[in-house]
């Protein structure tokens, strides 16, 4: 496209958008599927406004993409971004920990916890899916 004469930004905002959409329609189908009834009353979510739902889903999934984005343009190679997305994972899988432990934790473990970036949604969606009475 360089050879084209387009500019990098255009190129780079013409791939977050299309990727924005599909995550807009995936976002929107998961919604539904949380906020159906299924047995008479009984929903995934119950105690949530989908509106709620949506915004959060969307706004993780397009922090989410601007991530993969920020990391791949610190590497020039595949394998590279693969690394950095694989310690990415990582850490999601220590909240995994941290999400079966919730309610047997002190508050102290909990508060500082949240202080991790991927704790923070992980906290969001415990309090809004399990937890409203916070």
């Amino acid at each position: 496209m360089k050879l084209m004469g387009m500019k990098g930004w255009l190129y780079w905002s013409a791939w977050y958008f299309k990727f924005s959409v599909f995550m807009l329609i995936s976002v929107a189908v998961m919604t539904v599927l949380f906020h159906v009834k299924v047995n008479g009353d009984q929903a995934v979510m119950n105690y949530t406004d989908p509106s709620v739902t949506f915004v959060f889903l969307l706004l993780f999934s397009l922090s989410v993409m601007t991530l993969c984005f920020v990391v791949s343009t610190f590497c020039s190679k595949g394998m590279c971004c693969m690394h950095c997305m694989a310690a990415w994972v990582r850490t999601k899988v220590n909240c995994l920990y941290y999400f079966m432990t919730y309610f047997y934790a002190p508050v102290s473990t909990i508060v500082s916890g949240v202080l991790l970036p991927p704790t923070i949604s992980l906290q969001r969606s415990v309090t809004i899916i399990i937890r409203p009475t916070l």
